[in-house]
Parts: C-alpha cells; structure tokens; sequence
C-alpha cells in the first residue's frame, strides 16, 4: 500500500508536464483526474484511514470530483476542503452552497466541526454574522473535543462576529480567551492583544465605568479598569506611573502586560515640561489662511487648558519667504524649547535630513516614504498617504480583490495611488486597471475607455452594420473588477461619481480620501458624492461624539470666535487643536505605542519612525448627507 502511494505521488501533475506513454485522445485534465481517481479508490479500500486527509494542492473541482467517489466520512472531508479553496478563491457563495448540502449530523465530531467552523467563516465573509454566531455556538458544547487549533479559529471567528453584531464586550471576553490560547511571542499574539484594545476604544470613560461595575470576568475587569486609567486625559506622569503600577499588581499574570513597558518608572517617562512653545508658520503670503486657521485651532486649545493649570508661553515665528533653518534658529534664540511646525513639506523635507535636531520638533507635515527621521523630530499632519493604507484595508475588509484606481495625472495622485498599491499588493490583491485624469475635458472620455464602453459600442456599430438594420443595444462595461478607489477633491469628485453610474458602474462600491469631503455640510453639492465612502477625522464626521468630551467645548468656541475661517478650513483648525495637545503627550505615546490616543484628527498612534499616524473612522455618502458608518 505504501509502495503503491509513494508512486502516484511521483507523477507531477502539473498542466504543464508531458505523459509520453498516455493513450490517443486522453488530454492531461483527463489523466489528472484518473490519477486522483485512483487514488481516491486505494485510500477507501485502506481501513485505517479514519483522519481527516492531508491538505493537497488541488482545485476546488478536484475536491469535489474526489468526494463523488468517496465513502462517509472521507466524502465530507474532501467536500469541506473543497469549501475552504472556494473561500481562498473569494467564492463565498459556492462554498456556502456545498456547505449547506452537507449533513453534518452523522459524522465524527473531528469532521462535525472542521465543518462548522468552515461555515462560520464562510458567513462571515457573506456578512451574515450572526448566522455565524449560531453556528459556532452548535460547537460550544463539543469544545472538550476541539483540537488546539479549533479552540483558536472559534475564538477567532467568534470575536468577529460580536463585533460586527454590536456585542463588543463579547468581542473582547473571546479575544482575552484566545489570547490565552496562543504563543505570547508571535505577531498574532500582538495583533490580537491590539484588536482587544481598539475594540474597547469603542467605549466612552461613562460607559467604561458603568460596564466594569457589572464585570464578573477577571480578564474583562482589567482591560475595562486598565482602559479607564489610560482615558484620563489630566492625569500627571507620576500619577500615570502610580496607576499603571497598581493596574500590574493588581492584575500580575493579565495578558494585557504584553501592551505595557517592563519597566515603569519616572525615568521611563522622564520628558522636559516646555516654558515656551515656538510655532512656526508662514503667516504672510498663499499660505496665509491656512497657516491662519491651524494657529487658531492652536491658539483654541491652549486658552482652553490655560484654565485648568499653567501652560507655556507661546510665540510665533513667520516661515514665509524665509530660510527655515535661520527661523528654527530664531526661536532658539528667543528662549524656544518646543518648536511646532515648519508647515510646507520642502521645509519638512529640510529639517528631516539633518542627523539631529536640537529641540523636540512636531513638524507639521509628512514626508512620503519617510525613514527614520532627524533625531528629535516629529512628523503629524494630514496625509493622504496613511489614508491611502486604510483605504486599502478597508477594500479588502469588504471582499473585494479587483479594483479600479482613478488618480490625477500629478505628483499627489500618484504618491497615493503608489501608497494604495503597495498595501493592497500586500493583501494579494490585484489592480485591474489605472486611469489618471487631467481636468474635466477629457473625464467622460477617458471614463468611457476605462469601462470599456467605447469597445461596446464599437461592437454595437459593427453588428448593426453586418445587419444592415436598426438594432436595440444596450452598452455593457467591463466586469473584471468589483471595486474603485477615487483619489480627488470635493470638486472633481462630483465630477467623477455622476459620471461612474451614467456609465453602468452605478452598483460598484467608491472608496475614497478625505479631499472628497469640505468638512462642511453641503446637501445639494454633495448629492453627486451619493454612495461614495471614506475616511476622514472624527473633527468632521462625528462632531457631536469627539473624545475627549473637552474638544466640543474647544469645537465651539471655535465656531464662535472665527466662523468664516472655520467653514472654510475646519480640518485645519483640528490640525491645530491637536498639535497643541501633542505638546505634552510626545514622550507618552513613545512609552505607549500600543495605546492610540483619541483627537480631533483621529486615533493617534507613534510609529518607531516617529511619523504619527491618523486611525480614521468612516463615513457614507447618503442623500448627500454624511453618515457615520459602523
């Protein structure tokens, strides 16, 4: 029997080999399948063949054809393997449709529930989540009989199904579970650790305090009490450190000391309290306003915190037409010991190639493909970039693996088409196409090409022609794709989307940045925007929800103080409203990396390339109203 085995798997069938003994009329599908056949009759006459088989690299069809000559279990067992290609290959439906055929009633509990929880994930990828709860609940009472491996994909499974059914706390209770399940020194142990704790950024400080007076869980209680030390936002260092110790002795064993520093000290935390602050903007010239409304914003939240305790002295130093390393030096001279901005990315660019920098530096701006930067600097702003990556894990969070990129032929579309395609490259995901607009002139045109309409009607054209009568045709786009990613301003977007549905490309979902969106309500322009999605901070998609509570109150006083600058620039003013919050909470969010901090502008995480990255929320265009999405 093994003699016989070690022989058929020698035969290479690949598509490509040549059988030089195979009969007259046999092509090599044909040979394949008698190989497989043949297999499949040695491995049913073998009677310790009881296991589930061995994973083969073989289409779903294969699987299939194999279990048509198979005995119970083995058939069921080659019908689920079927199922999980058709899963690797996005065909959600077909394996829900083999799944659902097969009775998993009479089979042995090993199969029962490699079954189950093939289903379960296969719901889920159909958005069918709690449809998938009850599926993996079937399993709860046969958990003694769950491999290692089981035990970790329904735990796995089970936490995305709360969350996407709005049972966050369950989320966490089976992430803390699977957390004690897995190796403590791999990355998805990390990963799972993070999922636990940005799920719980789902909570306000109330609702925190609330839920963890009626925890039972030990391990639900202390990442509930450990999130509400972190949410403090007036807490000191030293009452930080003081906290952080107790949560540890408190909870010693608790898987969330993977997310804290071994050691917590004040000299972990050691970072010099500024007495003055320069800011660094170009306060004549284009930039003007801009520089204008982020030095509000700015201006907003140091007033706001002056009431609560004493805050450094600001000054401000004009960038425009000036040498930036000669107005760096300016505000050395005038007693600086933080520096906010420059603001234009050449003058970013500038500071970044120097090997150190003498004071701590938030530059208000990024650079594209940034290393490590200058010692002591620190890059924040609005980027596209980081909104790009999100796009992309959002795409592919949605199931879609094809899509269709539309870019302006310009620097800045470019740098975030490329941004998009490396994220999305890393998912295995492929782009079906590309097209780079220039201006509206030629958009209908260029959009026409890049559906393929135009070959439609060239088809239409001929036919009629070969008629030689009138004939109804109705024009069909291409269908090799299922997403796209529409890089533009608000302006040309309601360029672009209106013409997408008049094109046949209506029911295709439109992912975008947050150029799409002013920032201000507009229904009647932002009708043309109807049914795109986006990113964009929470400043301006959920105003009336900001954490902390304290940036309403900053929001509104904005409002009142400068309102025509606000309509007009109000991402900005967040930009400032949180360079001046990051004054104090640098060195933190280094000791912290883990734990994101909540802004205007975002959740804000420090990367070891001391860029802070922006974790966005969503947002849909309905009736041309703005709604948060989930």
């Amino acid at each position: 029997m093994n003699l016989t085995l070690n022989l058929i798997f020698r035969v290479n069938l690949s598509e490509n080999t040549t059988l030089h003994h195979k009969p007259l009329g046999v092509t090599m599908k044909q040979a394949r399948l008698i190989l497989i056949s043949l297999l499949i009759g040695l491995l049913t006459c073998c009677s310790h063949f009881n296991s589930a088989p061995q994973p083969l690299s073989l289409s779903a069809q294969e699987y299939i054809q194999m279990a048509s000559n198979a005995l119970s279990p083995q058939k069921e067992q080659y019908q689920i393997m079927a199922a999980r290609r058709y899963l690797q290959n996005r065909r959600t439906q077909d394996a829900l449709n083999l799944l659902n055929a097969i009775d998993l009633s009479h089979l042995p509990t090993s199969v029962a529930v490699s079954g189950q929880l093939t289903l379960a994930q296969a719901l889920i990828l159909n958005q069918q989540y709690q449809l998938s709860l009850s599926t993996l609940n079937l399993i709860t009472s046969q958990e003694k009989n769950l491999t290692p491996a089981q035990q970790i994909r329904w735990y796995q499974l089970a936490a995305q199904a709360y969350l996407h059914t709005n049972q966050p706390m369950q989320s966490i209770n089976a992430r803390d579970d699977l957390a004690h399940l897995m190796p403590n020194n791999t990355p998805e142990y990390k990963d799972n650790l993070q999922a636990i704790w940005d799920t719980l950024q789902q909570f306000t400080p109330d609702q925190l305090q609330q839920r963890n007076q009626s925890i039972v869980s030990k391990g639900l209680q202390g990442w509930f009490n450990l999130a509400l030390i972190i949410d403090q936002p007036n807490l000191t260092q030293q009452q930080l450190i003081q906290q952080l110790n107790q949560w540890r002795q408190n909870y010693p064993n608790h898987v969330a000391n993977g997310l804290l520093p071994k050691n917590l000290n004040a000299s972990t935390f050691n970072q010099l309290q500024p007495n003055k602050v320069a800011l660094l903007l170009p306060t004549t010239g284009p930039l003007k306003n801009s520089a204008q409304a982020i030095r509000n914003g700015f201006t907003a939240a140091y007033y706001y915190a002056r009431k609560k305790q004493d805050q450094p002295t600001i000054i401000v130093v004009n960038t425009a037409n000036k040498n930036i390393n000669d107005a760096y030096q300016r505000a050395i001279q005038q007693g600086a010991q933080f520096v906010v901005g420059p603001l234009t990315k050449a003058n970013v660019q500038t500071l970044q190639q120097k090997p150190q920098l003498p004071l701590p530096t938030l530059a208000l701006n990024s650079i594209p493909n940034q290393s490590r930067s200058a010692s002591n600097l620190f890059t924040f702003g609005l980027s596209p970039i980081d909104e790009a990556v999100q796009v992309a894990k959002k795409d592919w969070q949605d199931q879609h693996r094809r899509v269709i990129i539309i870019a302006p032929d310009n620097e800045w579309g470019n740098n975030i088409a490329q941004a998009f395609i490396t994220s999305w490259k890393n998912y295995g995901n492929s782009v079906t196409a590309r097209y780079n607009y220039n201006g509206r002139t030629s958009l209908a045109k260029g959009l026409r090409q890049l559906l393929q309409l135009s070959q439609s009607s060239k088809r239409a054209r001929q036919l009629r022609a070969l008629l030689h009568r009138k004939i109804r045709t109705i024009l069909r786009r291409r269908k090799d794709f299922d997403s796209i990613f529409l890089i533009a301003t608000n302006k040309m977007a309601r360029q672009i989307q209106p013409l997408l549905r008049y094109y046949y490309a209506g029911n295709i979902p439109v992912y975008a940045l947050s150029p799409v969106y002013t920032g201000t309500p507009n229904i009647s322009h932002d009708r043309d925007l109807n049914n795109i999605q986006f990113c964009d901070i929470p400043w301006v998609i959920t105003p009336h929800q900001l954490r902390p509570p304290y940036l309403q109150t900053i929001r509104s006083n904005i409002q009142r103080t400068w309102p025509q600058s606000f309509r007009r620039h109000p991402k900005l003013y967040a930009l400032g409203v949180d360079s001046f919050n990051l004054i104090n909470r640098l060195h933190l969010m280094a000791v912290l990396p883990a734990f994101g901090n909540k802004a205007a502008t975002g959740t804000l995480y420090l990367t070891p390339q001391h860029h802070i990255f922006r974790q966005l929320p969503w947002a849909k265009v309905e009736k041309g109203k703005v709604v948060p999405m989930a």
